[in-house]
């Protein structure tokens, strides 16, 4: 068996364990030469590292970020591990290592300008949305819909996380230049 078909056959077992959140086999392909950083084609060039943080395995999460996996990676949408890690089926110690690791990849947008404050407050994290605001997200970021975290909070009937979004805007001296988002969320 020549080496490049050596090479796939490990590259092939990473994506299957990637896919998995299976930690030996991970570990195992790595140990063969593999790119800790390598996307899948077959999976909207997600990697190891984005899987992880979307199923919140934390000690897999851990493991690579400790093994030098770059979370400002980006899938076909534009998505950061950090994003995939305020899915549902995440956790959120998950959050807090991508954000205790590289505070600068807090205010990354996808293609769609979402943020990962955004995507909490879409998705109903009520946790992970006070943890990213602690951790430095900017709550004044707009998407590509012209809205912040207000708009899309009142849009999905947050009621919750517009008031934690009004209390820090509030501590932090936000209140004139998030004024005509608040009034945009509060007719929506």
């Amino acid at each position: 068996m020549n080496s490049h078909s050596k090479k796939a056959e490990w590259e092939e077992l990473f994506f299957k364990s990637s896919m998995t959140v299976d930690l030996e086999g991970i570990k195992e392909a790595l140990s063969n030469g593999v790119d800790i950083n390598l996307q899948n084609p077959k999976d909207g060039m997600r990697t190891a590292l984005m899987s992880a943080a979307f199923y919140g395995k934390n000690d897999v999460v851990s493991f690579l970020l400790q093994s030098g996996a770059d979370q400002n990676i980006e899938d076909t949408r534009g998505n950061t591990a950090l994003m995939f890690s305020i899915d549902l089926t995440s956790n959120n110690e998950c959050t807090k290592m991508l954000t205790d690791n590289d505070p600068s990849s807090i205010d990354k947008k996808n293609l769609n300008h979402y943020t990962p404050l955004m995507r909490a407050a879409h998705m109903l994290h009520y946790a992970r949305f006070e943890l990213l605001l602690k951790a430095g997200a900017d709550i004044t970021s707009i998407n590509n819909k012209n809205e912040t975290v207000l708009e899309i909070a009142a849009r999905s009937e947050k009621d919750r996380v517009i008031k934690v979004a009004l209390k820090h805007i509030d501590k932090m001296g936000l209140q004139e230049q998030m004024l005509p988002h608040a009034y945009r969320a509060l007719i929506l």
